[in-house]
């Protein structure tokens, strides 16, 4: 679903036959066999980052570098590299146009290249070179939230290594603990002359040190692209879409409709519509509208790597009549051929999740005073996680939720068949009837589910038993 909607279809709770087997059974796996698949969900990231080596290798005339590497990604499944090397789709034959290179080690694309990284004056505009040997993606220009969370960051690490304590720090501006506390998180953000005073209290006298902490500070204070949709966009959601215009890579996970980086005009009006009845269509015009421009940062030059997994279930879900999914159905195939989306469907044999009722998005940066971001996204606001188990632990569900999805290779066919069989094919005006197996699951929670005359003597002993 679009990150944009507070309200949303409620989820049946419960969980599936099929997903509980897929997680009993992790559970059962060796080491061995829990090492490999966290590398299977892992090969859709490391073929992307090889497709966009290869292709800055094509841009700097670099052919055999730039075929090596497109090489590399193809081998993980990667459409635009499959097409760049004329590879067919068929498993068969992708398998016997690489068997030249299976002799060689499939090239790891976090590997540091030394000539990529280690230029000098002609290295590309952004892309950088990481310690440890470790190449980092060209960084996306920060946005004014991530300016702030990068100051918040620096200043957190310059306090700790001279040893000033909050108190300190308050004391010299002067104000209270939780707003240096806030400043630090990124929440806040201090007056240039406080700034300038902590600054001086941490040490700071290089003075391109100290540029690089102020250059910050006047970066938190731009606009943003979303300053004219102010009124109509709630502070969390601007966050959202600040950070995911620094970021370079976006893991999201949908469970009811169709995520908001890859809809339509028509279908994100038809949601924006259920979610605001009363909205006047003005209102609703310029929601599309904001919707419509966050999403063109995937057609930029330094535009992120988009990973969605999207419940079968919201594709089949028809919103706003078969003609809009119709339309919505084909720029999913579309946006799917894209070097810098990959797009896999968690089918509707593996049940329901009790963890996954809502959308699930994490963010992960180049600047590397960024760390990873988990957004959830709840009906009337948002959680922001960025380290600690709550973070780790939404990573890991993600990896287990692309392990248990079908192969983004197998997304094409998907949506053609339910474009065929549910009634969105062209000139279509029969109903799917391949509908029955997401009427089978909807009848198994019903049937399974106590009757509704049950309904208020549950709810009486819950709020016995919560006294």
């Amino acid at each position: 679903m679009s990150t944009e909607d507070q309200h949303r279809q409620s989820v049946p709770d419960g969980s599936g036959d099929g997903f509980d087997a897929i997680i009993d059974s992790i559970d059962r796996l060796t080491d061995e066999e829990r090492a490999a698949l966290a590398l299977q969900a892992d090969q859709a990231e490391l073929g992307h980052e090889a497709y966009a080596l290869g292709l800055e290798h094509l841009a700097l005339g670099h052919q055999e570098q730039a075929l090596r590497w497109l090489r590399t990604a193809a081998r993980y499944h990667v459409t635009g590299a499959q097409r760049a090397l004329g590879q067919p789709r068929s498993a068969s034959a992708r398998n016997e146009a690489t068997a030249n290179d299976e002799a060689a080690p499939p090239a790891d694309p976090r590997a540091r290249e030394p000539e990529a990284a280690d230029r000098g004056p002609g290295r590309p505009a952004g892309a950088a070179a990481s310690p440890a040997g470790v190449r980092r993606p060209a960084r996306p220009a920060l946005t004014p939230t991530a300016h702030r969370m990068v100051l918040g960051t620096l200043l957190r690490e310059l306090r700790r290594v001279r040893q000033v304590t909050l108190e300190q720090a308050a004391r010299t501006i002067p104000c209270s603990l939780s707003r240096i506390s806030r400043m630090e998180r990124g929440a806040g953000l201090p007056k240039l002359e406080e700034l300038e005073q902590l600054l001086t209290l941490y040490g700071v006298d290089e003075p391109e040190e100290r540029r690089r902490l102020l250059d910050a500070w006047y970066g938190a204070n731009e606009k943003s692209w979303w300053d004219e949709y102010g009124d109509i966009t709630p502070p969390w959601l601007r966050t959202l879409f600040d950070l995911e215009r620094s970021a370079y890579l976006i893991k999201t996970f949908e469970v009811q409709f169709v995520p908001g980086l890859l809809q339509t005009a028509h279908y994100a009006r038809a949601v924006i519509r259920t979610g605001h009845p009363t909205a006047t269509d003005q209102d609703i015009d310029r929601q599309v509208r904001l919707r419509m421009e966050r999403q063109q940062l995937l057609h930029t030059a330094d535009a992120p790597k988009l990973w969605a997994v999207i419940d079968e279930s919201a594709l089949r879900r028809q919103v706003g009549g078969s003609t809009v999914m119709r339309e919505q159905l084909e720029h999913l195939m579309r946006m799917s051929d894209l070097p810098n989306v990959t797009l896999q469907i968690l089918p509707l044999r593996t049940g329901v999740h009790a963890d996954v009722g809502a959308p699930v998005t994490i963010l992960r940066f180049a600047e590397p005073a960024l760390s990873d971001v988990v957004y959830l996204e709840q009906l009337s606001g948002s959680v922001y996680l960025s380290s600690g188990d709550d973070g780790n632990g939404y990573r890991s569900l993600m990896d287990q939720l692309a392990t248990a999805a079908e192969e983004p290779r197998h997304t094409a066919d998907i949506l053609c068949r339910i474009l065929e069989r549910a009634g969105t094919a062209r000139g279509s005006t029969v109903p799917d009837a391949d509908t029955g197996a997401y009427t089978r699951f909807m009848e198994r929670l019903t049937a399974e589910a106590p009757h509704p005359n049950s309904t208020e003597e549950i709810l009486d002993n819950l709020i016995a038993n919560s006294g």
